[in-house]
């Protein structure tokens, strides 16, 4: 198929940029604890800074309750890292069930990406009151590796549909 490789690719490169822009704001909130924002205001570190800037787990081993906390930004590292093993995987896989299956996948974790992405820009703007440029960077980032990923399924889709003979579908099933 000759959309496969253009398309993983491209969202090869958006995965590094995505894992650029996620890394850049975890160093800087490790290294001053302030993200330093383009337009020089402190709107960046409210927002990567403030209660949604963390994913909380709680569990229970046993009777210990554990209760830790990520950094979004490496969350968002490590799902650019995924994203841009599944781009490879799916771009030059030989087995076409391993390609479609990674094609799959990395269509459900773009869908959940654009949705909790587009869901913190929600919450920064009528709960904080604050804009983050590498926020709303990796948001659009994430956009297109859905808008892709789900262009790739429907080409993939429309090419199985065109290239079987009306012949050789089963009715039964």
């Amino acid at each position: 198929m000759t959309y496969r490789p253009a398309t993983s690719l491209i969202q090869g490169l958006l995965a590094f940029a995505g894992f650029c822009d996620a890394g850049f704001v975890y160093v800087e909130k490790t290294r001053s604890g302030d993200v330093p924002c383009i337009n020089g205001s402190t709107d960046c570190t409210t927002v990567t800074m403030g209660p949604y800037g963390y994913v909380d787990f709680n569990f229970w081993i046993g009777s210990l309750h554990v209760h830790p906390s990520l950094d979004l930004s490496q969350v968002g590292i490590a799902a650019y890292v995924v994203f841009a093993f599944l781009a490879i995987v799916k771009g030059t896989a030989a087995n076409e069930r391993l390609a479609a299956a990674s094609r799959w996948l990395f269509f459900a974790l773009a869908l959940f990406g654009v949705c909790y992405s587009w869901y913190l820009q929600w919450l920064a703007h009528y709960t904080i009151h604050a804009f983050c440029i590498y926020c709303r960077i990796s948001a659009c980032i994430m956009t297109l590796l859905f808008a892709l990923s789900a262009y790739e399924l429907f080409a993939s889709a429309r090419k199985l549909s065109v290239s079987a003979p009306p012949g050789d579908i089963d009715p039964s099933i």
